[in-house]
């Protein structure tokens, strides 16, 4: 497991979120072009839909502060 994988979990968690369920984080290369280009995807209805989420940034040092500050919001 990957630092950004972990922190989702962390987030998931503090959320009170499990797969599948609306708003559940996941790290993955949803297009599956065989490009090693994962990114964090939100599930966004029943049906297992997924949209790109805002904690992506330009480098995988900003998407894990990203995801960091979204923990601690979280939180309060």
């Amino acid at each position: 497991m990957n630092t950004t994988e972990r922190l989702l979990q962390e987030l998931n968690e503090v959320r009170g979120l499990t797969y599948p369920m609306k708003g559940y984080s996941y790290f993955a290369d949803v297009v599956g072009n065989g490009i090693a280009m994962p990114r964090v995807y939100i599930i966004v209805n029943a049906n297992g839909g997924v949209t790109y989420s805002g904690l992506n940034k330009g480098t995988s040092r900003k998407r894990c502060d990203a995801i960091r500050l979204a923990i601690d919001a979280a939180k309060t």
